[in-house]
């Protein structure tokens, strides 16, 4: 799930450090957050991660100003996992590791933080706050419910939105380059699952959902796309397609016909869309609370150089 950013530089009072001494020239301190430093190297290995993310989910890559917010809104978060007690163990980090289908520990992966400047150690360390932010974020979201008469009534006031022409449902993989993509199809073909593959290879943003398209019309899709989705067999594997994102492989799932669903039928959808609108509005309520609390004091030299 992800979760919309609260500008929590806008929401507490900010202070102002004085300037950093001599011994901090070649690694300033950029803020502190209740006297947790964040320091340059640490925002700069960040920034080369974001990068990094940006270009496989293609997004655009965020300002410093705003890699600076998300981490201190990371540090946040992570400070009061340890007011709950709350920990990544290393099996759940190598638990992850393991859904992404191996990638992490691919030589290709290895080669490509060599290539951004990032080492193993600074990418361990970000994914494992990333992991416990998000564990820590769940654990609050807990009390978040859709009961089912908010499901009918949503059902009822909105019947129109759930009429539907043929509609299939797809997991897709995509690569940016075809040696990439035909390597990713001999594995399949030799028994690897779509899914984990999908998680740990594929550049589309819904590589976070296991590659999970959704259901989708002809007409929700690029020509291409919906030739290769409508014409391939419930339970098969397309052949490669190329687009202008890229070349994919998609795994049919489903097909349904043309018609209005039943309220049962939209039901978990319904339910799935209330709860995630519902989760941003407490994530943000959440957030804003616990930095109404933080202090953060900001190296004065440092911040200037963002104007």
């Amino acid at each position: 799930m992800q979760y919309k950013r609260a500008c929590i530089l806008l929401v507490f009072c900010c202070f102002l450090l004085p300037g950093c001494g001599k011994q901090r020239e070649l690694d300033r301190i950029v803020c502190t957050i209740n006297d947790e430093q964040i320091l340059e190297s640490e925002l700069e290995s960040n920034a080369k991660l974001a990068k990094l993310r940006a270009r496989s989910e293609l997004t655009a890559l965020p300002d410093r100003a705003a890699l600076l917010n998300a981490l201190i809104e990371r540090k946040i978060v992570l400070q009061e996992s340890k007011r709950r007690g709350l920990t990544l163990s290393e099996e759940e980090f190598k638990v992850e590791i393991v859904r992404t289908g191996g990638y992490f520990s691919s030589l290709e992966f290895k080669d490509t933080l060599k290539n951004i400047g990032v080492s193993k150690h600074e990418w361990e360390k970000s994914m494992k706050e990333q992991l416990l932010f998000e564990k820590t974020v769940h654990a609050s979201l807990e009390k978040v419910e859709v009961s089912d008469l908010e499901v009918q009534s949503y059902y009822k006031a909105h019947i129109s939105e759930f009429a539907r022409g043929e509609v299939a449902r797809a997991f897709q993989i995509v690569s940016e380059n075809r040696a990439t993509i035909d390597n990713i199809k001999k594995e399949l073909d030799r028994g690897a699952d779509f899914k984990a593959m999908a998680r740990g290879r594929s550049i589309s943003p819904d590589s976070e959902n296991d590659g999970d398209m959704g259901y989708f019309s002809r007409e929700d899709m690029l020509p291409e796309i919906a030739g290769a989705v409508f014409n391939t067999e419930i339970g098969k594997m397309s052949g490669i397609i190329k687009t202008a994102y890229g070349y994919h492989l998609f795994l049919v799932v489903d097909r349904k016909k043309k018609g209005t669903l039943s309220a049962a039928e939209a039901g978990a959808e319904i339910k799935e869309k209330m709860k995630t609108s519902k989760a941003k509005k407490y994530f943000e309520k959440w957030l804003k609370e616990l930095a109404s609390k933080t202090v953060v004091k900001f190296n004065e030299k440092y911040t200037e150089e963002f104007k």
